[in-house]
């Protein structure tokens, strides 16, 4: 691959932070809105959340498989425009199906509107300063905890129909993203003409070095698999945060909890999608204080963040297991304090993939990091049905308050 390096970004304007921090918040308020809304878009079926999390993940994890090869290749425009179309599937599957199918047709074309969207943005994000991905993941860290207050407020304060709540967002979605590009400067257009020059001192002549438009398919294959390690953490980070919040805390309750055994899902959702927030912003929120803070905050040593993630599961799932935490708030803790590593691990990885000094592998390698988001999804979700199975199943065993062994409404439980 060519290592020719291109000139440092000029500090980009509060504008352009502004219009990336847009495009992260509009995909992950969309993201957190329909998996708050899930136990009532499943409400008098006996599928689990976590087909939910299945139905959402699917489409994240193949269209960054696919999507960054040829990103160089088309118009972002295009990408943005294809969101409109899916966002009236999503609506129609939404608000005419009464099978549970059609849920889940909308919550996929949800997920196909969210990781389009996302591949498209950070991949933008390569030719400018990689203070814009601080300022995406900020965007998407705010997403994250709006999403769930937003529905709760909307269902639950104000009774307005969970449906409602969830069209007003898909119908908003492409809207506002089409709106924000179209003001945002070509960056991409201008980076790709670039020409660079050298001086040769010997000759006194200059050396004129025209960098390739687009990357080979081998090159771009040598790209992915060099950041194999990057999205191996990125998936483990999202593997454990979902698999925890879809399959563990939905078997944990307490009767002397200030809410009904209902009602805890909702509220683990709040406050995993805080640490989510958290852990996805707390770089842009220092680079927003102070310029140059986030750099030493960074972290590099990127796998002790999985390990610590990893020490949370095991928590929770042995407290599934044997009841040994006193009471919710520290369940309540603990959900947030994994949302904040997992999302950690993803915000660090990507930060320092927006380093890579050739804005072509840079585009690349910034599109592919989502695969690891959409792949741990899917695998937590896969795997989280088996684990509530086996964790709701020990409770059910021994205790005498079954009510508490699930944290959604079903008859799930009676067949234990």
């Amino acid at each position: 691959m060519d290592n020719q390096q291109e000139p440092k970004h000029q500090p980009e304007s509060r504008k352009t932070l502004c219009l990336f921090f847009t495009f992260g918040f509009l995909e992950y308020l969309l993201f957190s809105t329909i998996i708050a809304s899930a136990e009532d878009l499943l409400k008098g079926f006996s599928s689990s959340t976590g087909m939910i999390w299945v139905a959402l993940a699917l489409p994240c994890t193949v269209l960054p498989t696919i999507v960054p090869y040829f990103f160089d290749r088309l118009p972002p425009l295009l990408f943005i425009l294809a969101l409109f179309p899916l966002a009236i599937g999503g609506l129609l599957a939404l608000l005419l199906g009464n099978s549970v199918w059609f849920k889940y047709l909308s919550v996929v074309l949800c997920g196909v509107i969210q990781s389009l969207g996302e591949v498209t943005s950070v991949s933008l994000t390569a030719y400018f300063d990689k203070v814009t991905v601080k300022y995406y993941c900020l965007g998407t860290g705010f997403g994250y905890v709006i999403g769930p207050l937003y529905y709760t407020a909307m269902t639950s304060w104000l009774h307005i129909s969970s449906y409602i709540s969830i069209s007003a967002i898909i119908i908003m979605n492409p809207i506002v993203f089409l709106s924000s590009f179209s003001i945002l400067e070509n960056r991409r257009g201008k980076m790709i003409e670039y020409q660079r020059i050298d001086e040769d001192p010997k000759q006194g002549s200059q050396k004129h070095h025209h960098l390739k438009q687009n990357l080979s398919m081998s090159e771009k294959l040598h790209s992915s698999l060099k950041m194999l390690p990057e999205v191996t953490q990125i998936f483990l980070g999202i593997l454990f945060h979902d698999l925890v919040l879809s399959g563990v805390t939905t078997t944990i309750a307490f009767p002397d909890s200030p809410f009904s055994s209902s009602d805890h899902y909702k509220y683990y959702l709040i406050m995993s999608f805080a640490g989510l927030c958290l852990g996805r912003s707390y770089l842009g929120i220092a680079e927003y204080i102070k310029p140059g803070l986030s750099d030493k905050l960074l972290v590099r040593h990127t796998w002790s963040l999985v390990l610590v993630a990893c020490f949370h599961v095991l928590l929770l799932i042995f407290d599934s297991l044997f009841r040994f935490i006193p009471n919710v708030w520290v369940i309540l803790f603990l959900v947030f304090s994994l949302g904040f590593w997992a999302e950690a691990i993803y915000l660090n990885v990507n930060v320092i993939l927006g380093e890579i000094s050739d804005s072509r592998a840079r585009e690349l390698s910034m599109g592919l990091a989502v695969f690891g988001v959409g792949f741990g999804a899917l695998i937590g979700a896969i795997i989280s049905r088996p684990v509530e199975n086996v964790l709701v199943k020990h409770c059910v065993q021994f205790t005498n308050q079954t009510s508490f062994c699930l944290t959604r409404e079903t008859t799930y439980v009676s067949k234990y």
